[in-house]
């Protein structure tokens, strides 16, 4: 790669990353930082199955519960975070207490009350 090329894609990533720091900001309340602190606090894993990022995608997904708390979870590689919507067969797959625990919080992350409540 040439060097304008080189700088060009790195540009191009740092672009995208900060688009997605933004996204992550106005949907969940997660500062980079905190985004940072909870992929530290997991390893750098997945919540759920414990595998690293997949698909071709360059971070986890913020799973959060999907009432007016919307409180974060954990992260999750992209296949658990499609697969945790369809619980039973998230059951099927991990086992129902795993799921259970992981759903009720007591897998993966703290909830964002560790974060100052923000909902």
């Amino acid at each position: 790669m040439t060097t304008s090329a080189a700088y060009s894609h790195q540009l191009y990533i740092r672009t995208r990353e900060r688009k997605a720091a933004k996204v992550i900001s106005r949907l969940y309340g997660l500062a980079p930082s905190e985004y940072d602190a909870l992929l530290r606090e997991q390893g750098g894993r997945c919540g759920l199955c414990g595998e690293g990022v997949c698909c071709g995608r360059s971070a986890l997904c913020v799973d959060h519960r999907h009432d007016s708390t919307r409180a974060v979870r954990g992260l999750l590689c992209i296949v658990c975070n499609n697969l945790i919507e369809h619980r039973s067969q998230a059951e099927a797959r991990f086992g129902k207490e795993r799921i259970s625990a992981y759903l009720a919080g007591s897998v993966g992350w703290k909830q964002l009350d560790l974060f100052g409540g923000r909902p």
